[in-house]
């Protein structure tokens, strides 16, 4: 596809989010934050602050799992031949100060900010998330449907490391999102996983087949795809690095006495396959896909020598059939973002249904 081309793609994706009185920015933040962050649509509503006297913030969202505020500025641009330089990299990132402690908050609050940035202030509680008590990062994500230059390149490689973290989604990020959700891309292969428990199956329609069952996360660290990430190839947040819920897994995988007690307390996997076999040899998947769970496997994979036989996972295994669309719907039927922190969070009750064991 040509420049333009990819262009024209991503107008289509964002025709639709440029409704009420939304600018074309924030029509791509919106679609941005739905089509790759998997914000559920009220989240994103409440999340923009954009117009004048944002201060250059056109949305704000908390990940409270990842204990992380994301600061997030949207550029679009009219023409296919426009591209995305460093000057708006650096005058976003020269907002950072006032998200330093809740003195940078004031300081905010103080400049004059437009009405809806400062209710979106108070209704997150910047403040009080801002403390060392909270201990909340922050990370700033500039989105644009042009493609980055030179100058934008070697900008960003100049901050690389430093806090707070600045990332840019410029036009090749997008249109390969664009592409991605428009199909799921499994990892080809035939793979085998040996359930430490009975597998629970039930079919869904024709042609969409879910099993569940406690696998061991011996099992699953051998998967391929995991160190080069193409496992998680419809996961497309997964830039997270090593965020509390990480560290936190990882010290339990230490901790041998609590592997036996794990599934308890974790959400489990869930893997998307084309087709799905249960057999006296396991779940026989062909080709395979992790969508739920996947910084899970990634801190699981790194602490792999620590694993035990105790140690196992609630797995779901949905095998798509004609379905693709089910790779990024929510149980209410609405396309919703497929989590990359499968958290470390209250004891979580699966209910059997109508699942048959076999």
């Amino acid at each position: 596809m040509s420049a333009q081309d990819h262009f024209e793609l991503l107008e289509q994706e964002i025709a639709p989010y440029y409704v009420g009185n939304r600018t074309r920015s924030t029509a791509l933040l919106a679609w941005f934050m739905e089509n790759v962050w998997r914000e559920d649509p009220d989240v994103i509503e409440d999340a923009i602050c954009d117009g004048g006297g944002d201060k250059g913030i056109d949305a704000i969202l908390i990940d409270r799992d990842a204990k992380e505020i994301a600061i997030l500025q949207s550029k679009h641009r009219q023409k296919s031949g426009v591209t995305q330089g460093d000057g708006d990299l650096k005058t976003f990132r020269g907002v950072a100060p006032y998200f330093v402690g809740p003195d940078g908050i004031l300081t905010l609050l103080d400049s004059g900010p437009n009405e809806e940035l400062v209710k979106l202030v108070h209704r997150l509680e910047l403040q009080k998330l801002l403390t060392d008590e909270e201990d909340y990062s922050v990370r700033f994500v500039m989105v644009t449907n042009a493609p980055r230059d030179a100058s934008a390149v070697d900008y960003l490689e100049a901050v690389d490391g430093e806090e707070p973290s600045l990332e840019l989604w410029d036009r090749d990020n997008l249109v390969e999102v664009a592409s991605r959700t428009q199909r799921p891309e499994l990892l080809p292969g035939k793979y085998t996983l040996t359930p430490s428990s009975d597998v629970l199956v039930d079919e869904l329609t024709d042609g969409v087949e879910m099993a569940m069952a406690l696998v061991p996360a011996a099992e699953l660290v051998r998967l391929p795809g995991i160190e080069d990430r193409t496992l998680f190839h419809l996961n497309v947040r997964l830039g997270l690095g090593r965020t509390r819920i990480n560290k936190e897994l990882g010290r339990t995988v230490e901790q041998s006495e609590e592997h036996s007690v794990f599934p308890a307390y974790h959400n489990g996997l869930t893997l998307l396959t084309d087709k799905l076999e249960v057999s006296d040899d396991g779940v026989e998947l062909d080709g395979v896909s992790v969508v739920n769970g996947c910084q899970s496997l990634i801190a699981l994979y790194s602490k792999r020598t620590s694993v035990t036989p105790d140690l196992k996972l609630v797995t779901k295994v949905v095998q798509l059939g004609d379905e693709t669309g089910l790779a990024t719907r929510s149980p209410t039927g609405r396309t919703t973002r497929i989590r990359s922190t499968s958290a470390i969070s209250a004891p979580t009750t699966v209910s059997s249904g109508t699942f048959k064991p076999r």
